[in-house]
């Protein structure tokens, strides 16, 4: 059996909120709220998210969060919400990392299946880098024998 999809969706509007999770819930996916901008990143690492949905409005600054995210979680796609009308914060968006910067006016339908894709990719993602830290530790295990044997039994490689 596979972990349902996760995401954390952190917004200061306390009615996006309830109504996105509600939405969310029903596809089945895991869901994860924060309205306090300054404490995602300590529920980031203890959720481990397929998504994170950001406002960029956020009292803080959502972009800044963004940063930090990447910088600590580099596998986890960022969705932005942000009002149509701001394309400067789009391009930054964009440049800090985020998969994707979608209107707050957008369709439901079309959010929903966006939504769902980017999750997926996230999920996907996440286990990519899990198997190859797994593989780097199997790998280093390996090198010390191997390094042994190259040198031989005097250590002089012949």
């Amino acid at each position: 059996m596979t972990n349902p999809l996760k995401i954390f969706l952190v917004d200061n509007n306390p009615n996006f909120i309830h109504y996105q999770a509600l939405l969310l819930k029903e596809m089945g996916i895991d869901v994860l709220t924060c309205d306090k901008p300054d404490e995602a990143l300590c529920h980031i690492r203890d959720f481990d998210p397929d998504l994170l949905i950001l406002d960029r409005l956020l009292d803080i600054g959502g972009l800044d969060i963004i940063t930090e995210v990447k910088k600590n979680f580099e596998y986890l796609p960022v969705l932005v919400l942000g009002p149509a009308e701001v394309t400067c914060d789009k391009k930054e968006a964009y440049a800090l990392g985020c998969i994707d910067y979608l209107r707050r006016d957008i369709d439901a339908e079309v959010f929903m299946q966006r939504i769902k894709k980017y999750c997926h990719y996230g999920h996907i993602t996440k286990q990519c880098a899990q198997i190859s830290k797994r593989l780097d530790k199997s790998i280093n295990k390996l090198s010390s024998p191997c390094a042994a044997l190259k040198r031989g039994p005097s250590g002089t490689g012949k």
